[in-house]
């Protein structure tokens, strides 16, 4: 490509091909520590070898510059730590610390604040100072690999996750502890347990995840609430592989709410009753507060 056409991520997307090398190899037929937390579905479509929605264009270029800028991030952090002294081992196999069918490998481990412990970076879109971290499936992940490697790699200290915004023209980056307890622990057994159960299980395959009800829009004077009963998040084509191939979630529905003395009120928009109920259900128990001054 002629450098003078190029655009600035386009540059910087040749830059981190040149400098980066990862493997692509991805053990498809057995269960990941990441698959915690994570559609179970999708989960076991792969396992099943099911083919994956094919990406085009711009969405396919977005994925590939995703990708090799979050690998590129990942080898910073790691140039980083080396020189501080403190990075002991880097994206190291655990497959051997795992129950038979499970397989993973952690990002690093590093001597950090008096003790050896755990520590991945995620690599997000946007930070930014509302954005909720860390994210759930990302805690389940680094308390599994703090769990199974605790004794032997003597880790003393709960694992450690560090978010860095891909936008480096912004540069954002975010760094939070995970408390590694007994009850994390029991979850994370559970849903490891629930996994293998569904492989157990196949060809059949887990329920496609359910809508989740959210706000979508800001209050106004006090009492409205622009809610969605939306597709699962997981379920968009950004994040499954499957999504409109082998997946066909539902589209999600918009609608207004507001209070009315002791009732919510929907506008006109089309909504079945079951979703209807659901969202009542979210406002009355999870954002009651929010949305009356209370």
């Amino acid at each position: 490509m002629d450098k003078h056409l190029m655009t600035l991520d386009d540059m910087l997307l040749e830059h981190v091909l040149f400098h980066t090398q990862r493997s692509h190899s991805w053990d498809d037929d057995l269960l990941h520590i990441s698959d915690i937390g994570q559609c179970p579905r999708m989960t076991m479509l792969r396992l099943m070898g099911e083919q994956k929605r094919e990406v085009f264009g711009e969405e396919k270029r977005k994925k590939q510059y995703m990708f090799y800028l979050a690998n590129w991030l990942h080898d910073e952090c790691y140039a980083a730590w080396g020189e501080q002294g403190i990075l002991i081992e880097k994206e190291c196999s655990i497959r051997g610390y795992l129950p038979p069918g499970w397989t993973g490998r952690f990002d690093a481990v590093i001597d950090y604040e008096g003790g050896f412990r755990i520590a991945d970076v995620k690599t997000k879109a946007y930070i930014g100072k509302t954005a909720q971290f860390p994210q759930l499936k990302h805690m389940f992940q680094v308390a599994a690999y703090h769990m199974f490697l605790r004794d032997d790699w003597k880790l003393t200290l709960n694992p450690l996750l560090f978010y860095i915004q891909r936008d480096l023209q912004h540069f954002d980056a975010r760094e939070c502890a995970v408390d590694v307890t007994a009850s994390t622990e029991a979850y994370v057994m559970s849903k490891m347990n629930e996994l293998e159960a569904a492989r157990a299980d196949l060809p059949n395959l887990p329920n496609i995840l359910p809508r989740m009800i959210k706000y979508t829009g800001k209050k106004v004077k006090g009492q409205y609430a622009e809610i969605s009963a939306c597709t699962n998040h997981d379920c968009t084509s950004e994040w499954c592989d499957y999504s409109g191939a082998t997946c066909c979630p539902d589209v999600g529905e918009d609608l207004i709410a507001w209070r009315n003395g002791d009732e919510w009120c929907f506008n006109d928009d089309p909504m079945s009753e079951l979703y209807r109920n659901d969202v009542l259900e979210f406002l009355e128990k999870e954002a009651m507060d929010e949305y009356t001054g209370g």
